[in-house]
């Protein structure tokens, strides 16, 4: 397959926008998702309507109950005589635009435009590992993975992991002064808008220069690098002022408060690291949880049957696989995945087919999962698809995978087998979060009516 034109790659990113938009319309964007995202929801129409005052929701039972304990939006603090539930004000800014222009379907502006941006680095990723096209890549990140379900929500997490994949496809070339600028400035949105990004570029930075060429490289760059730096600096000086004088604390201020916590309930945090990296169900039932991680199970030996010209290690891993489809269909029905790699099935593969490359980016990405694991997990896992704080590590995973499939044979069966199981898992989070917003939306209208 030769490159791709222009024009096809500008129709491919119509229909992902096409297709999140569609997620969104079919919900309920009055309330999104709900938990943090409704909160973040109620902030941008707030502030639509009142400017930025609306950063204070307010609290109809504050005398009574003035630590907030039963404040219809969770994790809403109580500082300075306001109640504010957002955690960084850019973004909600941002979306009260679109709200003010296009009502709650424009608020997810930032969102829904972050998918195809997202897909279109996973595609540059995709040809830096060896790809012709890296189109693979495009379709899983931009419509098969988690990506596409919070593009059509209220988070930051869909424009952070965008710009996280971005620049870190910046990292890895031999760059102009031009891109290193913009190496900087898009590591510092990935940052401003989702710290655990910024875990993932540093590691990754660290296993890049484990290549003698690429570390003389850079070390030839050392004033361009400083350039880099200088200008995600830029970035949190700028995200910093303007969280003072919006919501009276600073990311700096946040970030010092995670890292006090580092290691903080180690049991819990092993815990919710095995559920959020691997579980295709919300809890470690062993029964369930052997069901679900068959999945994955499956698609690494089908791939390692792929490798080795083994039949029957193919057939095995199908047979592994639909049994684990199936019982996730009948058991578990419409309910979110919290695992990262359990959200992408072909993620198993990339171990088994990886190359040189390849390889070193696995290699970052599961040194990565174990510090944000450790910086980040605090055992809430109520609606966090695909393991939220974790969404970069899994899908640069499954771009090694979609790289190795477009580059031998999409009609193997164990490619077949590969994608098939990813887009069975993707339809249920994409219905899951149809039929959720729907539901809260529901709620709401019951308290208000």
């Amino acid at each position: 397959m030769s490159r791709l034109t222009p024009k096809v790659w500008a129709l491919l990113c119509v229909s992902l926008v096409l297709l999140v938009v569609v997620v969104a319309g079919l919900g309920d964007v009055r309330v999104n998702s709900g938990s943090d995202a409704g909160g973040k929801t109620a902030t941008v129409v707030n502030i639509a309507e009142n400017g930025t005052s609306g950063v204070d929701l307010g609290y109809w039972a504050e005398d009574v109950d003035p630590d907030g304990l039963h404040h219809p939006f969770i994790k809403t603090d109580h500082s300075d005589q306001r109640w504010i539930q957002i955690t960084g004000s850019a973004m909600p800014l941002a979306s009260s635009a679109g709200q003010r222009a296009a009502g709650g379907l424009g608020a997810l502006w930032l969102s829904i435009l972050a998918v195809p941006i997202g897909a279109l680095g996973a595609a540059r990723l995709s040809r830096q590992l060896g790809a012709q096209t890296g189109v693979v890549a495009f379709i899983v990140v931009g419509a098969l993975s988690p990506l596409t379900f919070y593009g059509a929500d209220q988070w930051e997490h869909a424009p952070a992991l965008a710009a996280a994949i971005w620049a870190f496809a910046l990292l890895r070339e031999e760059l102009s002064l031009r891109q290193f600028l913009a190496l900087g400035l898009t590591a510092g949105v990935a940052v401003a808008l989702r710290r655990e990004t910024g875990i993932f570029l540093g590691v990754m930075a660290m296993v890049e220069l484990l290549d003698q060429d690429r570390r003389r490289w850079w070390l030839s760059h050392i004033a361009q690098a400083a350039a880099t730096g200088a200008s995600a600096l830029s970035v949190f000086v700028g995200v910093n002022y303007l969280d003072r004088a919006i919501i009276g604390v600073t990311l700096t201020q946040r970030s010092t408060t995670q890292a006090e916590r580092v290691g903080a309930d180690f049991g819990n945090r092993i815990h919710d690291g095995i559920l959020t990296t691997l579980s295709q169900y919300s809890d470690l039932e062993p029964t369930t949880f052997v069901f679900g991680i068959m999945a994955l199970v499956g698609v690494a030996l089908a791939a390692w049957g792929w490798e080795r010209d083994d039949e029957a290690r193919i057939k095995a891993g199908i047979v592994l696989v639909v049994v684990s489809l199936a019982v996730r269909v009948m058991v578990g029905g419409l309910a979110f995945v919290p695992g990262a790699f359990a959200a992408l099935p072909l993620t198993a593969a990339a171990p088994i087919l990886a190359r040189k490359l390849g390889r070193r980016v696995i290699l970052g990405a599961v040194v990565s999962t174990v510090i944000i694991v450790m910086l980040q997990w605090t055992g809430s896992l109520g609606a966090q698809w695909g393991g939220r704080y974790l969404l970069i590590a899994a899908a640069v995973v499954a771009v090694v995978s979609c790289t190795e499939l477009e580059r031998r044979d999409l009609r193997h069966p164990a490619a077949v087998l590969a994608i098939a199981s990813t887009t069975l898992i993707a339809g249920l989070g994409l219905a899951w979060h149809i039929d959720r917003t729907n539901g809260i939306g529901e709620s709401r209208d019951q308290i208000l009516a």
